[in-house]
């Protein structure tokens, strides 16, 4: 074969395996939006499911008729509906039976849109079916009263994470007016020729829906750090009217919220206790701590609107108070006998952070947890200056290398912290001032530093110090200045 048909073949391989290659990638891009269309598909009967959820048993919705439908309208679109696909002939008649009685209806009434036009509650069925969360919040836009709550609970659902929604809906809640809402669904009644709702039917089927709401929102907010603080603010924000038994909204949803977070609770408080006994046999494991420091701020977590609840209603929270004993009481443990005062220390900030705000431990908070952590803090400094002494050089070279301050790490960062730590919780005590002025001594005469014992006396001087220490420490800035031959 000559070299130019040889040269000719392989540029036609080359071609061919060229146009192989682009078929093979074409196919791949066409799968992969094949897949993604199916997964659109998916994801949107997922979300009009979602949707509908709230929504499930509510006659209105399940027959596609408007809240003044008669009987004539009722039965016609049982009628139309009975031959449709995918429908269950007995949830037909069971909505057609309830819509027909005056009380049964009531419930269907309250979980539909009483304060919708027909024209938007028809819309509302268009967009329920399709799962079209966006025309459902247009909807929501424009509504008012139960019908703007309703959608708004249909819409978190599907978007958990909109802390917009969620603030929004929490506020449509607390200016929810029942007796307006029965006004609307009164007049609907006497549009379609039924009987007016009883006031004692009313007033039952009320608290129900009330508790049915309140454990949806509930769960949603639940879910999330950010929607269980929101939760405490709202009930910090309503203390008065929960004092006075007037906000039942907000009540409903405390009380679910409560029987929903009780298992995660004790749950939570089996491991920190499983984690303290396990640290009593054997103190000296410090993931232990991690672990119920990491537990105890998940515990905090949830009960902290419940912590904001008993507040409001002028109550002591027990639960809090003999979890915060319990590890204040481990926290003097680690101190006093087995001298692990980082440990300690941890668990005492964790404490702060976790029991600032519960009621009835204000005094334990203010009192007893500063003093604790000011004797922790005080023995750790010392064990500090001692580990200074033996590492003299190592401490000197890392402010050479590096600077003062809690943010240098090391030797010195962990002395500094510790430190301002102390002055935080009492700025008048001398002790920590004269080991650390000591140091600086040590500094310019053992190890001729003058130039760094000077970069420590300036770094105590820029602290609010007491007096007698300051004029120490004046003198000794005015001593260790550079001299001049």
């Amino acid at each position: 074969m000559r070299k130019d048909q040889a040269t000719e073949a392989e540029v036609e391989l080359a071609a061919q395996a060229a146009e192989e290659g682009a078929q093979r990638r074409l196919n791949r891009l066409l799968q992969r939006r094949e897949d993604e269309t199916a997964n659109q598909a998916i994801d949107a009967e997922k979300n009009a499911d979602k949707l509908r959820e709230h929504f499930a048993e509510c006659a209105f919705l399940i027959l596609g008729v408007p809240m003044d439908a008669d009987q004539g309208a009722v039965a016609q679109a049982v009628d139309d509906l009975a031959f449709a696909e995918d429908v269950d002939p007995d949830a037909l008649e069971t909505a057609r039976a309830e819509l027909l009685a005056p009380r049964d209806r009531i419930a269907h009434e309250l979980a539909w849109l009483p304060e919708a036009s027909a024209e938007d509650q028809a819309d509302a069925c268009k967009a329920l079916e399709k799962g079209d969360a966006d025309r459902v919040f247009e909807l929501r836009l424009g509504a008012s009263g139960l019908a703007r709550i309703n959608l708004g609970v249909a819409l978190l659902t599907v978007r958990p994470k909109d802390s917009d929604l969620t603030r929004t809906l929490m506020a449509d809640l607390l200016s929810w007016d029942a007796n307006a809402t029965r006004d609307r669904i009164d007049e609907a009644r006497l549009r379609s020729g039924a009987t007016p709702s009883k006031d004692s039917h009313f007033a039952e089927t009320l608290s129900e829906f009330r508790r049915k709401i309140g454990r949806n929102v509930a769960e949603k907010l639940g879910e999330t750090r950010e929607g269980r603080v929101l939760l405490a603010e709202y009930i910090t924000h309503n203390s008065a009217e929960i004092r006075a038994c007037s906000t039942p909204m907000l009540e409903a949803i405390a009380h679910e919220y409560g029987a929903l977070a009780d298992p995660k609770l004790q749950n939570l408080r089996g491991k920190i206790d499983d984690a303290v006994a396990s640290l009593e046999e054997k103190a000296r494991d410090p993931a232990k701590v991690t672990l119920i420091i990491t537990t105890l701020d998940l515990w905090s977590q949830w009960r902290f609107p419940l912590q904001k609840l008993e507040e409001a209603r002028g109550l002591d929270d027990p639960l809090s108070a003999d979890v915060f004993k319990k590890l204040r009481d481990l926290a003097i443990t680690l101190t006093n006998e087995h001298k692990l005062y980082d440990e300690s220390l941890r668990m005492a900030r964790a404490l702060k952070h976790c029991f600032a705000a519960v009621p009835g431990l204000q005094q334990a908070i203010e009192g007893d947890l500063p003093t604790l952590m000011g004797n922790v803090l005080f023995q750790r400094f010392d064990q500090l200056t001692e580990q200074i002494a033996k590492n003299f050089r190592n401490f000197i070279a890392e402010i050479d290398s590096h600077g003062m301050g809690s943010d240098v790490g090391g030797m010195v960062g962990r002395y500094c912290e510790v430190f301002d730590e102390l002055l935080a919780i009492d700025p008048h005590q001398e002790g920590p001032w004269m080991l650390f002025r000591e140091i600086a001594v040590a500094t310019a005469n053992k190890a001729q530093r003058r130039d760094i014992a000077l970069q420590i006396v300036k770094w105590l001087l820029d602290r609010n110090s007491p007096e007698k220490v300051r004029n120490q420490l004046t003198q000794d800035f005015c001593q260790l200045q550079p001299r001049k031959d």
